[in-house]
This record gives C-alpha cells, structure tokens and sequence, in this order.
C-alpha cells in the first residue's frame, strides 16, 4: 500500500501507482503535510492535528498530544519512541512516544523547518538559512555542512 497526503486528502494504491483510491481515510481531513513511521505507528500530520495507524494506513486514529505551545505543524518524523515535530516556529521533540514534546531550537539561525530526518543518532533539519544537525535529539543544533 502507497499513501500520498495532498491538499485534496489521502489517497491510497495498492497496485504501485498505477491506480490511486481516493477515499476519505481520516475523516473530515483534506491536507496531509506529511507521514513518518516508526516501526510500530503511521504518523500522519494535516491541519495541524497529529493521525496514528497501526494497521499501515487502513483506519486512523487522532492522537491527543500535548504540546508547549500552539504552532502549526509542517512535518513529522518518527523512530524508535521518538517523535519529531517541524513548523515555521522551529522543532518539537517527545521521547515519550508523544505524551510529552519540548521545544528544542538552540543553535538554529531560523526555526522556519522545510524538511526533518535522522541518520542513526543524527537528526538533520532543513530550514531557510541551510541544513543543521543535532546529535542530541535536538537539545543543541549547529550547521551540517
């Protein structure tokens, strides 16, 4: 099964591409930003709520989580029982699987976040001004290259 989030919803192939269901899997949502799955949960993120599946993306689930303050999801990245949060406002973090996040920006020159990954114990992060890298699951950032 291949997810795409659009402006339009989520849609779902199971034949590699070639056709595209266009059914309504999380309900009332139509702007999924992006997914992230970290070997147990799908992750999806869209207006600015956070969806998990367990069943590779056939039903969802809302998840309640907390956060330090209000700002508007872009991205996520899952790994482990680690959760990454991007916006345009900087980096959230939870090692709790979500039942706690933290803002972590020191060491970025801008917190406005296009993009998130990790390579091994490296999360990188693509903003504005460049690409950053933390090793300390985003306590302290400085530039990757």
């Amino acid at each position: 099964r291949i997810l795409a989030g659009t402006n339009e919803g989520l849609f779902y192939s199971t034949d590699c591409g070639l056709s595209w269901n266009t059914e309504n899997l999380i309900i009332g949502q139509n702007n999924i930003a992006s997914f992230s799955y970290n070997g147990k949960k799908l992750y999806a993120v869209g207006n600015n709520k956070i969806y998990s599946s367990v069943d590779n993306g056939a039903t969802w689930n809302l998840e309640n989580l907390q956060f330090d303050y209000n700002f508007y999801m872009r991205f996520i990245h899952a790994f482990d029982s680690k959760i990454c949060i991007a916006s345009g406002s900087g980096f959230m973090f939870s090692s709790d699987d979500g039942k706690s996040f933290s803002t972590r920006n020191d060491g970025l020159y801008s917190t406005n976040i296009q993009s998130i990954t990790s390579v091994k114990n490296t999360i990188l992060v693509g903003t504005d001004y460049g690409i950053y890298k933390s090793t300390n699951d985003g306590v302290q950032w400085e530039p990757a290259g």
